[in-house]
């Protein structure tokens, strides 16, 4: 009974114990940076619980933020997911994430690379190539030179003999024989027809006819090596997208890894995995097919000399020039020739002296009576014959010959007419979807910046896979970009084949995609002085600079820290932006050539520096009026001592006012291969129109003009007086003072609209 009661007892213990531990909340405070997905993955929750458990209606959170994370029975401490696969997939989640930002910025660099091809020559070589040789006409030359080389030795002369032997058949009564014998010997010289001047028509006949073999195995030429060339193209794009699928491949395989251990965990669904296994798929079965008709390419034409290197993207994108296409075809210059040639050949087979015949000989006789007294004698004589009514339609039927030829020749002319028209259109058609690919291309490029930006800036609304599928989407859009530039090149090709003499640069102009979709006018430099290194981050300043489109940094480091001016080098240069060394101090003016300007500039160039930017401005210094020829002649000497440490390599720009003497840059012009005009206090375009006429007049090449951003109210008054300048003065090549101050103004345009 009392072992019954203190079981009964027990029980009721371990009741009330359990019922003292109630289950309570766990929750977490929101860090800067992070969002519902990297929550959900921290604490092995679906997304769709932790909406629910903080009545959330979507996935925006704040820093700070106290959010329901799970629940846990009271007293026990709230443990994240200890799962070790959980802090390896999003470890490898962030190293993708890395990975994606470094092929952002090759994809920059490599867009900057792609807008400067305009190689002519090489556009030139591959059109004109040729891959076989039209044997037949090469032939029929052949033979019809070693007939007109016979005709030229056979001079119309020809040896004579004959002999006659008569007798009595006794049909008739009263035959009588003359002479029993006779035989003679000798040598005809025919004139005409197969004679001598028959044979001299005769060669020039065929000489002419060899001309019409010329002309025609020109004009079939390109016809024939149209079937190569169009191989070859195929091959050369092919090879070039196939960079991208293997791109996609290797990304779409690591998530897919990450992805599979996510949907484990219920981190993602599995419509995510599926769509990543099809598009795998799809990838690789493209890829094989590429790989495919390269592997035959190389068997069939493996003793053709093709340049199997040659990347396709190097290749310009061409706009066709209409009038050079259709201006000529009609009149085509072989075709006229053909005729011209054709009427030569007709008149020589049409010659009237053709039929004629005359002939002269000489003889030596012999002949008898009887067998028994034998007579010889010479003989000279000549014979001539004429056709009474062969030659009578001989001018109709030169006439109606060149029409059939000139009516056959104009039938071409107009069918090629034709299809070029075909061709021209579907290539501007074509042009047209490249160039609004391009702009989705672009798209996709700022969708991609934004992306990384907010995991740069740790905003709560980013997630990996985003980034990823924007990256994704790029590399499609640069794979499509490829075969739509194939189309362009084929079409092109098959124009080419059909025109006559030209050069493919005759009748295409290449297209300057730079400022196609630039989201600023002209090609941009900015001025970073040490304040403003030391105030931003490098990866923001780089960032900054590249969504303002700034292709050179000119930098003054002062005080700023080595690793973080390595670290801003390497990422500009990362992003095919040039960094110069910014040289300010204007004390170097009353110098000269200093030995601390020097050891800056020496140091520069180890650094890894693209050029120097001398912003060295003596007219600020009180005694200016009175000593202006010293600071001056002491500037000059700077420029050529900093001219020899960095040699012809590298750049020198050198930032002046707008009232210099034309002696002094006339003096320094040999040295400097850029004047930066300072167009300071006075935004006015027809002010700085008139005050850069010297400099612009020395070496307009040279010339590159510097705005202040404190001469603006705000960022919409300053790129609309950069567009006005450009055009006023029809100089791109634009620096901005100075990166600092215009992140101010961009604060204050964005605060203040």
């Amino acid at each position: 009974m009392k072992r019954l009661a203190l079981g009964i007892l027990l029980v009721i213990l371990c009741f009330n114990c359990f019922a003292q531990q109630d289950s309570v909340a766990v929750k977490h405070k929101v860090a800067l940076g992070e969002n519902l997905f990297r929550i959900s993955l921290k604490y092995n929750v679906k997304l769709d619980k932790l909406k629910q458990w903080n009545s959330l209606t979507s996935d925006a959170i704040g820093e700070g933020q106290e959010l329901i994370v799970g629940y846990e029975v009271a007293n026990t401490k709230p443990q994240p997911s200890k799962s070790s696969n959980t802090l390896d997939y999003l470890n490898r989640l962030q190293k993708l994430v890395d990975q994606v930002e470094n092929l952002y910025y090759l994809s920059l660099a490599e867009e900057s690379e792609k807008r400067d091809y305009a190689d002519t020559a090489l556009l030139n070589a591959l059109f004109s190539r040729q891959y076989s040789e039209n044997a037949e006409y090469q032939l029929m030359n052949e033979m019809n030179s070693v007939m007109m080389q016979a005709l030229k030795d056979d001079i119309g002369l020809s040896f004579y003999s004959s002999f006659t032997h008569n007798f009595e058949p006794g049909i008739f009564e009263g035959e009588d024989l003359f002479f029993r014998t006779r035989a003679n010997v000798g040598l005809d010289w025919q004139l005409f027809g197969s004679g001598f001047l028959g044979n001299k028509d005769e060669a020039k006949r065929l000489e002419v006819e060899n001309q019409i073999n010329s002309l025609l195995e020109s004009k079939v030429a390109r016809n024939e090596n149209y079937i190569y060339s169009y191989n070859y193209f195929i091959y050369l794009f092919n090879k070039s997208q196939q960079k991208y699928l293997e791109r996609r491949l290797s990304m779409i395989n690591s998530f897919l890894e990450i992805a599979s251990q996510m949907y484990l965990v219920r981190a993602t669904p599995w419509e995510q995995i599926v769509k990543l296994k099809g598009r795998k798929e799809g990838l690789e079965n493209m890829a094989k097919n590429l790989a495919n008709y390269n592997k035959g390419f190389d068997s069939a034409y493996a003793e053709l000399n093709f340049d199997r290197l040659l990347d396709a993207e190097s290749l310009p994108v061409l706009e066709i020039i209409p009038e050079m296409v259709f201006s000529g075809v009609e009149s085509d210059s072989l075709n006229q020739s053909l005729v011209a040639l054709e009427k030569q050949k007709v008149d020589l087979e049409y010659k009237k002296t053709r039929d004629l015949s005359f002939r002269t000989y000489v003889r030596y006789n012999l002949y008898d009576e009887d067998l028994s007294d034998i007579r010889s004698y010479g003989s000279v004589g000549a014979t001539f014959s004429v056709p009474l009514f062969k030659n009578r339609r001989n001018s109709e039927l030169k006439e109606k010959r060149l029409a059939v030829l000139s009516s056959r020749l104009g039938n071409q002319a107009t069918a090629i007419n034709n299809e070029l028209m075909n061709h021209y259109y579907e290539y501007e058609y074509t042009l047209k979807q490249f160039l609004e690919m391009y702009g989705d291309k672009e798209l996709a490029l700022e969708r991609l910046r934004r992306e990384l930006a907010k995991d740069y800036l740790q905003d709560p609304s980013f997630t990996p896979i985003d980034a990823i599928n924007y990256l994704d989407q790029l590399f499609a859009i640069d794979f499509e970009l490829l075969d739509l530039k194939q189309k362009m090149y084929l079409k092109l090709l098959k124009i080419y084949s059909l025109m006559k003499d030209n050069k493919a640069s005759d009748i295409t102009r290449v297209m300057n995609l730079g400022n196609f979709l630039d989201k600023m006018a002209g090609d941009r430099a900015v001025y970073a002085w040490s304040a403003t290194l030391g105030k931003f981050d490098p990866g923001f300043l780089t960032k900054y600079s590249i969504n303002n489109d700034f292709s050179r940094l000119f930098i003054s480091p002062g005080n700023t820290d080595p690793s973080t001016l390595e670290s801003l080098m390497e990422l500009a240069h990362k992003s095919n932006q040039e960094v110069y060394r910014l040289i300010g101090e204007n004390s170097f003016a009353k110098d000269g050539q200093s030995d601390g300007l020097m050891t800056i500039v020496q140091s520069a160039m180890e650094q890894g520096y693209d050029g120097v930017q001398l912003d060295i401005e003596p007219h600020t210094f009180d005694d200016w009026d009175n000593n202006k020829e010293g600071y001056l002649a002491n500037l000059s000497a700077a420029i050529s001592g900093v001219r020899d440490v960095i040699g012809d390599e590298k750049q020198l720009s050198v930032s002046i006012p707008l009232f210099y003497s034309e002696s002094f840059l006339e003096s320094v012009e040999g040295m400097v291969d850029e004047f930066i005009l300072m167009c300071y206090e006075r935004p006015e375009v027809e002010f700085i129109v008139a005050q850069i006429s010297e400099e612009v007049a020395l070496n307009q090449g040279k010339v590159t003009l510097a705005l202040r951003t404190d001469d603006f109210a705000d960022r919409i008054e300053l790129e609309d007086f950069v567009k006005k300048l450009i055009d006023a003065t029809g100089i791109d090549r634009i620096v901005i003072h100075d990166l600092g101050s215009l992140i101010s103004l961009d604060q204050e345009t964005i605060m203040g609209n």
